[in-house]
């Protein structure tokens, strides 16, 4: 009885998360997270699946075994993958991770046409299986840094067990001991479906949350908190600004600037509501300003025309409102007053 319960929750869970995975994967206007995650489960599903019937059945076509096997070595790159989106929104990460992925996949497929299961069981049940686990170890290790920045985050919110704390540590606890108990399984010998077990619960954990409703509703959260940093915060987003010179991208985001300064987007902008005393637009522009009074001032050559498109804002009229906003001048009273004079 006992027996037959594990198999029915390993199996489900395989099933069930597979095709969630495959959903996630190949659904119309999916997060970049979201497709890495369903990928995850995909590759997850089918590892485990072939641990799942491999222990219950004896006697699988080794065909069944290398697929299964192949599919371990995408799991811990999918897994950072999934984790580096969440953590770093703000960057493209797409082109290094469709390398590495085909990189990956080139390789087990290589390697499966070369030296078949079938003909070869003994260099799959000896260097392949080895450096498949390494592979896979590997990866959820180095997945853990971008996680820790994860939970960290989540940890600074109003109320984190009530947001995305809960699942984020779920999805990570879930990753580590499966992974886990697949090495302790490679290496001592100790059975490993107890990974498959685990692997069940948390898809039906995850499941529940994002289906059902939160019920009862959460209260509204309290009042923020002071910013007891808040300054020392606003430094380092001002060091961040001024050496990187991100004000000069006419597109700059506010989770780009939170990103590179190691904040959060909801801290940015607190920061700079409660802190600097403005907006997000209003900080920008007064780094625009800052570098186009130098420029004015050290480049006679340029036009104030060009100097507004060369410090990062997108049209002249809105480099001379801002200049005069911030300076109570237009650049052609500046520069005048300043007494620089005009060449060309």
């Amino acid at each position: 009885m006992e027996t037959s319960l594990q198999f029915l929750l390993s199996s489900l869970g395989v099933i069930n998360g597979s095709l969630v995975g495959l959903y996630l994967l190949f659904k119309p206007q999916a997060k970049t997270s979201d497709r890495y995650f369903g990928a995850l489960l995909l590759v997850l599903g089918i590892r485990i699946g072939k641990s799942v019937f491999h222990y219950y059945h004896d006697g699988l076509d080794r065909l069944i075994l290398q697929i299964g096997l192949s599919a371990g070595f995408l799991i811990g790159p999918f897994f950072l993958a999934y984790l580096v989106t969440l953590a770093y929104p703000a960057r493209d990460f797409k082109v290094a991770f469709r390398w590495l992925g085909g990189t990956l996949i080139f390789l087990i497929i290589s390697v499966g046409i070369l030296w078949p299961y079938r003909q070869f069981p003994e260099h799959w049940n000896g260097p392949i299986v080895h450096t498949i686990y390494i592979t896979w170890a590997v990866f959820v290790l180095v997945a853990l840094v971008p996680g820790f920045r994860l939970v960290r985050t989540a940890l600074q919110q109003p109320q984190p067990w009530k947001g995305d704390l809960p699942y984020l540590l779920g999805v990570i606890l879930a990753m580590v001991f499966i992974t886990s108990t697949y090495q302790l399984a490679l290496f001592t010998g100790i059975g490993y479906i107890w990974g498959s077990i685990i692997f069940s619960f948390t898809f039906y954990f995850l499941t529940v949350r994002a289906v059902l409703p939160n019920r009862p509703i959460a209260p509204k959260p309290p009042a923020p908190t002071e910013l007891e940093n808040g300054g020392e915060w606003l430094q380092r987003v001002d060091g961040v600004m001024w050496d990187h010179k991100l004000f000069l991208s006419q597109g700059l985001k506010l989770e780009e600037l939170a990103s590179a300064s190691d904040l959060t987007r909801h801290q940015l902008s607190r920061v700079l509501n409660e802190i600097y005393g403005h907006g997000f637009a209003h900080y920008v522009n007064s780094y625009r300003v800052r570098a186009a009074k130098e420029l004015i001032l050290t480049r006679a050559e340029l036009s104030l025309e060009g100097i507004g498109y060369e410090v990062g804002f997108r049209s002249k009229s809105s480099f001379f409102e801002s200049f005069k906003k911030h300076t109570g001048q237009t650049p052609a009273q500046f520069r005048k007053q300043q007494k620089v004079p005009v060449t060309g």
